[in-house]
């Protein structure tokens, strides 16, 4: 039994990826914090706020149709942007954590939201890596494969979009899209 594998153990799966991505933050007592580092060995503190600030954070796991992969997005912080960079990963849930792979590479950009296709071909994921810099940065949708290459933009909203999903058939895909208030299907 291993405990890296995602059917049988999906939150401690996750968690594992996690802490492989350097999600989970030490505990450091604040007295610590002041001391050279020579001296902070073996200190712990309970965990504030701002330590989460700190962290790399993993969301929106979904599993593809079949069960054998998983995707997930990875948040890392920036604060010399006062930013966070999101870049989405797969990992087979067979093969577990060492088969973990990046899929997106954009430095200054953001993907969310990944969706598989019924069929587990291809997936689609919100991101604003063609947005000007000097624009909003509305998201749009794209389409990429699992094994990896370019990333294709499938919608031109001017608003952007939100919130992707296929139909039970896998014969559309349904979005948000239109101003805050006035967002439509």
């Amino acid at each position: 039994m291993s405990f890296f594998r995602v059917r049988s153990f999906p939150l401690f799966a996750l968690a594992a990826i996690g802490v492989i991505h350097g999600g989970i933050a030490p505990h450091i007592s604040a007295q610590v914090l002041a001391q050279p580092a020579t001296q902070t060995r073996g200190a712990q503190r309970p965990m504030a706020f701002l330590d989460m600030q700190h962290m790399r954070q993993i969301g929106a796991p979904t599993p593809s149709p079949d069960g054998r992969w998983l995707l997930y997005t990875l948040s890392t912080p920036d604060w010399k942007e006062a930013r966070r960079q999101t870049d989405i990963y797969i990992v087979s849930t067979e093969q577990g954590v060492p088969s973990t792979r990046q899929l997106t590479f954009t430095r200054d950009k953001n993907e969310s939201a990944p969706r598989w296709s019924r069929d587990g071909k291809f997936f689609v994921f919100s991101s604003n890596r063609d947005a000007p810099a000097s624009s909003s940065g509305q998201n749009q949708l794209y389409m990429m494969r699992p094994d990896g290459g370019e990333a294709r933009r499938i919608t031109d909203a001017r608003e952007g979009v939100s919130t992707p999903a296929f139909s039970r058939d896998g014969r559309w895909l349904v979005y948000r899209s239109g101003k805050a208030d006035e967002e439509q299907l």
